[in-house]
């Protein structure tokens, strides 16, 4: 909710209707501090716009044989994962919104084959892209020990409509 109106309803034929989102449309207590479908899309979708980059980062590394920096386990293609060392993702996503002016709830979201989300906006990928490769600090760590990590709150309903 941004100002006290709900998000505007996404379009049919873009949203991924698993059970998981079926469950989260599902109006409960606890719905107002939950995260609008719409942000959750946007957020997907510039995860994907970066795949390319933190696969490559990810490869790159595991040429190395490199060991977890938190937990000291070797790592392997099964047992890693990318972090976003320094600023988690949802800050540098966050921030990029700040600098140009993007409220994800406007943007159009669409989808890869009906199953991956993507910016539809073929510019403003490419811009999160550059942005993301010049700002990103990425590590990569243990699974496990990723899930571990805390997670950031970003003031989302901050930003400017």
């Amino acid at each position: 909710m941004r100002g006290g109106l709900p998000a505007p309803p996404r379009p049919l034929d873009q949203i991924d209707l698993s059970f998981p989102h079926a469950i989260r449309l599902m109006t409960t207590a606890r719905t107002a501090s939950l995260i609008p479908q719409g942000l959750r899309d946007f957020r997907n979708a510039a995860r994907v716009a970066v795949a390319t980059q933190t696969m490559g980062f990810r490869n790159q590394t595991l040429v190395a044989n490199p060991v977890c920096p938190l937990t000291s386990v070797q790592l392997t293609a099964g047992n890693c994962a990318v972090d976003h060392h320094h600023r988690a993702f949802d800050e540098l996503l966050f921030d990029f919104c700040q600098q140009h002016g993007v409220n994800p709830l406007l943007v159009h979201v669409g989808s890869m084959g009906g199953v991956r989300a993507v910016i539809s906006d073929a510019a403003l990928s490419t811009q999160w892209q550059v942005y993301h490769e010049q700002h990103a600090q990425l590590r990569l760590v243990e699974k496990v020990a990723n899930l571990k990590i805390p997670k950031v709150r970003v003031p989302w309903d901050t930003l400017p409509p």
